[in-house]
């Protein structure tokens, strides 16, 4: 609840239907540990694995000075992963990404995962964001923040 580096692991649930929790709310799970393609997470087999214990408020997130020190071969990525991170002042480097991605200053990429494909556009090189929320996760080889939804995405 503190926050912090390493304070956030992913969740793989293969069938979330009924499930019912919300950002701040506290959960007991039961898993098992994987590394899925080199990504921490809980595997958990089904909803009856989670319990909702109680809720509090929703985690801050971290504020991360330097975009390139959590991209692909930062020095603190890993220890970011998973964690609710924001990156500020930061501006389109990259808008021929794959896979609905585009890159900002440092190089970090930013991914459409919370998103349906008709609701994500990718901004054209220059763009500037005030800011950008999301955890931070890793697949296809690269490190990247997933904004949860649009308020994630602060534009300059």
């Amino acid at each position: 609840p503190e926050g912090g580096a390493y304070s956030g692991i992913q969740v793989f649930l293969a069938d979330p239907a009924g499930l019912d929790v919300a950002p701040g709310d506290i959960v007991t799970l039961v898993g098992s540990y994987d590394e899925f393609y080199d990504m921490s997470q809980l595997e958990v087999a089904s909803v009856a694995k989670v319990t909702k214990t109680g809720s509090g408020a929703a985690p801050t997130p971290e504020l991360i000075a330097d975009p390139a020190s959590i991209a692909t071969g930062g020095a603190m990525s890993e220890q970011w992963e998973s964690v609710l991170v924001e990156v500020q002042n930061v501006t389109v480097t990259d808008d021929m990404l794959d896979f609905g991605e585009f890159a900002v200053t440092g190089g970090l990429h930013v991914d459409d995962l919370f998103f349906a494909l008709a609701d994500w556009t990718i901004p054209s090189v220059g763009t500037g964001f005030a800011s950008i929320v999301g955890p931070l996760y890793y697949n296809f080889d690269n490190f990247k923040i997933g904004p949860r939804d649009a308020a994630d995405l602060v534009s300059n």
